[in-house]
């Protein structure tokens, strides 16, 4: 009985061992199938692209709690044929938000450094849906409300609330398609909801609209949309459940397509922009596709119905993204936002049209006067919904009012003059780096400085309107309504020791989203404001009469637009400042510097939703009396900082996703730029966390050569960041790329090899890297034998005759050294030497098992002869 239990007990074991792997692999089947599932190709009929945030970061601004359930929404999206994908805070600082159209926040934030690019995102047009604790993300960014920015906006914009159901207060929105008012939805109680009086009170209340609330007279907004012309459409749902939540499937839905078709009709290539019939004439493009090259295309202009010109762009011409080039009659030389036609344009009388065709000859844009009746070209599309009549009026020009192009007149708008190589007013464009204010401006001063009116005939000269106010007007001025302020140079102490009691009512106004220009020269030995108060902003400044000043971003507008400004020029207005700023916030801009000490003496930088821009220089009397240079003070006058503030931008290009460096070897980090970054920095980061500073400042050429250092392991986590050295806020990071160490591994002789000693044998290896020629050396017990030979190829093996005087062991290693650098270097296992004779027997394959089989046969016939005795 016992050798039966035996012999079933081993039966079951062989049963149970085969049913075990045959379960768990089918366990592990299943869960790759439904792995599988998960990320299958999306099958939808739409490019709508939309990306859920799997993120279980707490940034500085977060409050409550998160639900980080991102897997529920995204198979409720894809059920429905939305194109969704997953996407983490790596991905957003890699830049997957280019390719994305909406994000979803499942009442979940991004990181600290993924905010940023996120906010930036949407304030370029990216649009959001949001949940629940999601909310303290669009306070943050100031996008529900402006005024919250950098704040999470808890307690004075919204809060959690108790209801776990709102009512529908507006059926007649895309979001709320499908419901009805009265109608009851549910949620989660203890979720967000905004104080719709606190929201509707701030510069977001025109674009604001409550959708759900938690009854029909609450000031709790539970599901809300905004359409702003600041940023991207949102739709934030207080319930922090979505997908889950059946009731909200649809309003999720709905909200999604809502948000995306604010993009539908902002055009992805290049547009005729404005086009002007002044004397000269031109027309102005826009690019808000890439960067392209236009050999082959054309621009053709019809005047009476006939075609007066036929012009085609030059070859190798490049158009970069997001930028404006102006077409001019005449001759000329062409530039990179200038080119010439060559030839006069008769524009004078009516009808006109104007298309641009690609190197296909395919119509792109087409414009045209309300009286053209030539038949379109085949693909050109064009509807007359209003009427455009540049010939018959004072007006000479017709430009895009906003960034739509919906292929119909209404699209333009008429004035009697133009804005060349600047985006129209209403226009964002993304980063377009110029743009003049177009008032009105509130100017600051109990007296004219120095007794002349400089500030007043330069906005005079550009027709923009203004109103003067004097210090007894401090705190009871509405500042809203004026797109600049101006504080004047030279003021009295009277003036000085008012505004000190106004400071903050100067910085509210900024805050706002107003521009606040501080003309602080002041008299270097009577009447003081610097060295007696600080400046708003927290501006403060040494007082020093100089004449030196440097140029520090000499492509910044101030200094090109509308005049171009050299250094020398600043240099010789015998009193050129009266100090620089040595207090400041970080991050800002320094566009003229102190030779001697490097310090600001024009600066600007964010404040709020707003900006300031301040300068020591005696502004108003250069200008006063016609020195050369002064005519930046127009510049600065005119300039708009939120049109040029965010236009800077880095793009890393190399190293991408397909780099694989590797240790002690140089690479070209190379990187494309817009706008103004005259130096920037480079850093290495591994896994999103600070590697080491590649360099601290170098001019911006676009490129870096580095020596990768060999202390740097091995991973495919790595990126470039390249940061703007004089505004941080501006950097990028590349794409995730691996760095590798060059390796040697010895692949023979192994644990297994007996060489006999007078015999040649084959050295092998393999290699990673580049490695030219390595070393081979000889060990016995890790101590050092003898060199075999300092070079050989790098080749993969080497013949070596042992020689006959080596003493027979077991403990013999290969030492494999990079010829070059003797950090690279590989052991072999350890293995036999031994004398002739003494090895294994030659030439008999499977020696050793036949011996085993052998001795295995012969101890059981001994076996079974003792037991036959035994019987």
């Amino acid at each position: 009985m016992r050798k039966n239990n035996k012999k079933i007990i081993c039966f079951l074991m062989i049963c149970f061992l085969t049913l075990g792997i045959f379960n768990f692999g089918n366990q592990s089947s299943r869960v790759l199938e439904l792995r599988e599932d998960f990320l299958q190709p999306k099958t939808a009929d739409t490019d709508l692209k939309v990306a859920i945030l799997d993120s279980i970061s707490s940034p500085s601004y977060a409050t409550g709690g998160y639900n980080n359930d991102f897997a529920s929404i995204y198979n409720g999206l894809i059920s429905n044929g939305v194109d969704a994908i997953n996407i983490t805070n790596a991905d957003i600082l890699a830049g997957i938000l280019e390719t994305v159209d909406v994000l979803v926040l499942i009442d979940n934030l991004p990181s600290d450094a993924a905010s940023a690019i996120v906010k930036d995102w949407a304030l370029y047009g990216g649009g959001i849906l949001s949940f629940d604790s999601s909310i303290a993300f669009l306070n943050w960014a100031g996008i529900i409300p402006p005024e919250a920015d950098g704040a999470n906006g808890q307690l004075t914009y919204w809060d959690y609330i108790s209801p776990d159901e709102g009512i529908v207060v507006n059926d007649g929105h895309p979001v709320m398609n499908g419901y009805n008012y009265g109608d009851n939805v549910s949620g989660m109680a203890g979720d967000s909801a905004y104080f719709s009086d606190g929201i509707m009170m701030s510069s977001a209340g025109p674009y604001y609209t409550p959708l759900v609330k938690e009854d029909l007279s609450s000031n709790y907004d539970l599901v809300v949309a905004l359409d702003a012309p600041y940023c991207g459409r949102v739709v934030h749902i207080w319930d922090r459940d979505h997908w889950n939540t059946i009731s909200n499937q649809q309003m999720i839905l709905n909200g999604i397509n809502w948000i995306r078709e604010k993009f539908t009709d902002v055009p992805q290539t290049i547009i005729l922009n404005e086009v002007n019939i002044g004397d000269p004439d031109w027309l102005e493009l826009y690019n808000f596709g890439p960067s392209t090259n236009m050999t082959g295309w054309s621009i053709l202009m019809y005047s009476n119905n006939v075609l007066d010109v036929n012009y085609t762009f030059p070859d190798g011409w490049m158009f970069n993204s997001h930028h404006v080039v102006v077409l001019h009659e005449g001759s000329g030389t062409d530039t990179s936002t200038d080119l010439y036609m060559g030839t006069s344009v008769y524009w004078m009388s009516e009808p006109l049209a104007v298309g641009l065709f690609d190197d296909t000859n395919a119509n792109i844009d087409w414009f045209q006067t309300f009286d053209h009746i030539l038949t379109l070209p085949g693909d050109a599309v064009w509807i007359n919904d209003t009427i455009i009549d540049l010939v018959n009026n004072a007006n000479e020009d017709a430009h895009r009012k906003n960034d739509i192009d919906t292929n119909r007149a209404s699209d333009w708008i008429l004035s009697t003059s133009g804005s060349s190589g600047s985006l129209n007013f209403g226009q964002r464009g993304y980063f377009f780096p110029f743009q003049t204010i177009t008032g009105p401006v509130a100017i600051f001063q109990d007296v004219y400085p120095w007794d002349y009116n400089s500030t007043d005939e330069i906005l005079a000269l550009y027709g923009i309107s203004y109103d003067i106010y004097d210090s007894l007007d401090f705190g009871l001025v509405d500042l809203s309504p004026y797109q600049k302020v101006i504080i004047s140079s030279y003021q009295s102490q009277t003036f000085y020791d008012r505004l000190n009691g106004y400071v903050s009512w100067f910085e509210s106004y900024a805050a706002g989203g107003g521009i606040l220009e501080i003309h602080a020269c002041d008299s270097p030995s009577g009447d003081q404001w610097h060295d007696t108060y600080s400046m708003p902003g927290g501006l403060d400044a040494t007082e020093l009469i100089l004449d030196d000043v440097d140029i520090n971003l000499a492509q910044h507008p101030i200094i090109l637009n509308p005049h171009t400004v050299n250094d020398t020029a600043l240099d010789s207005w015998s009193a050129s400042a009266h100090g620089y700023f040595d207090t400041f916030p970080d991050p800002h801009r320094e566009i003229l510097q102190h030779t001697a000490t490097s310090m600001p003496i024009l600066l600007e930088f964010e404040y709020g939703n707003g900006y300031i821009v301040a300068s020591m220089q005696a502004l108003e009397h250069a200008y006063h009396y016609g020195d050369v240079g002064s005519e930046v003070f127009e510049n600065i006058i005119l300039y708009d900082p939120s049109s040029t503030y965010f236009s800077d931008t880095l793009t890393v290009e190399t190293p991408n996703s397909l780099s694989s460096w590797h240790t002690d070897t140089s690479h070209d980090i190379e990187w494309v730029t817009t706008g103004n970054v005259p130096n920037v920095k480079i850093e290495l980061y591994r896994g999103g966390v600070f590697e080491l500073e590649i360099t601290a400042n170098i001019t911006n050429d676009g490129e870096f050569s580095w020596s990768i250092p060999l202390s740097l392991i091995d991973s495919t986590q790595y990126q470039i960041k390249v940061t703007d050295v004089s505004n941080p806020s501006t950097y990028d990071y590349s794409q995730y790329f691996e760095i590798y160490n060059p390796t040697l591994t010895v692949t023979s002789p192994d644990i297994s090899s007996t060489w006999i000693r007078g015999t040649e044998n084959t050295i092998s290896w393999t290699s990673t890297g580049i490695l030219t020629n390595v070393k081979i050396d000889l060990f016995l017990n890790d101590t050092f034998m003898l060199e075999i030979i300092a070079s050989t190829p790098n080749d993969g093996d080497y013949n070596w005759t042992l020689p006959s005087d080596l003493d027979p062991s077991t403990l013999y290693q290969i030492k494999l050294t990079d010829s070059s650098n003797a950090l690279i270097y590989d052991f072999s296992e350890y293995f036999e030497v031994t004398i002739p004779g003494n090895g294994p027997t030659p030439g008999i394959p499977g020696y050793n098992l036949v011996i085993f089989i052998a001795s295995l046969v012969g101890v059981s016939i001994l076996l079974l002869k003792k037991k036959l005795k035994t019987k």
